[in-house]
């Protein structure tokens, strides 16, 4: 692997990562008992993608692509122990709020949010539900920072908020409907002043108003269903 990274340092944390999902995959094969071996070479091999990312990748593009393969891998990864798993969720998260633009550190600090709440997986050593939150809210202040760059980040927010959604759903503690309340509110506001703004609308607005109205239907829709009406219908939608 460390040869075919040479001049290739993106290939180089595909296959560390692929390596590690092959030795994460093996640990519980054989007898049925885990194998301490292979959840030490796993790390290892995860810390290797680390390495080469911290010493070799410089492209923000491509800062953003390996962000997201490596978010992927440890969500999809069994065997890491707790202050294994937290000491890379964490080291992630730094990487996207390093990221050359604000938008980009948006979204990608909005993906690592799933590393603390990773729904599916079997342990609770995996689950810190308020840095997923902290995350989130980290976002919502760089969407902002953004927005007011540039009108045309707008559709962050959107983005946001399907998230907050997502977790609310899924029952992350510190997730509570004032937030997603609060924020409907913000997007609302936002649009206003971005339609009354010169009579102009950037070009993205009327993407983001689309998908802002697609959200509040599938919170419509969940407050109408028998099993969740109670939960959703706390949600204060104007």
């Amino acid at each position: 692997i460390a040869l075919l990274s040479n001049g290739s340092p993106e290939l180089g944390i595909k296959l560390y990562l692929s390596a590690s999902l092959s030795s994460d995959h093996m640990v519980d094969m054989g007898d049925g008992s885990p194998n301490n071996f292979l959840k030490q070479v796993t790390n290892e091999f995860l810390n290797s993608a680390y390495g080469l990312y911290d010493d070799e990748v410089v492209d923000s593009q491509i800062q953003q692509r390996c962000i997201t393969y490596i978010v992927g891998t440890l969500l999809a990864i069994k065997s890491l122990l707790s202050d294994q798993y937290e000491q890379l969720t964490t080291k992630v998260t730094q990487y996207a709020a390093k990221l050359m633009k604000k938008q980009d550190q948006c979204r990608m600090v909005l993906l690592c949010s799933h590393l603390f709440y990773a729904v599916g997986k079997k342990t609770d050593a995996y689950q810190n539900p308020q840095r997923s939150l902290e995350c989130l809210q980290r976002s919502l202040k760089l969407a902002d920072a953004s927005a007011l760059l540039t009108p045309s980040n707008f559709p962050l927010f959107v983005d946001l908020l399907e998230q907050y959604v997502y977790f609310f759903d899924e029952n992350n503690p510190v997730i509570t409907e004032s937030y997603v309340t609060g924020l409907i509110a913000l997007i609302e506001e936002h649009l206003g002043s971005l339609k009354n703004a010169e009579g102009k609308e950037p070009n993205a607005v009327p993407e983001g108003e689309k998908h802002f109205h697609e959200v509040l239907e599938y919170i419509k829709r969940k407050m109408n269903a028998e099993t969740t009406a109670a939960r959703f219908g706390q949600i204060k939608i104007n």
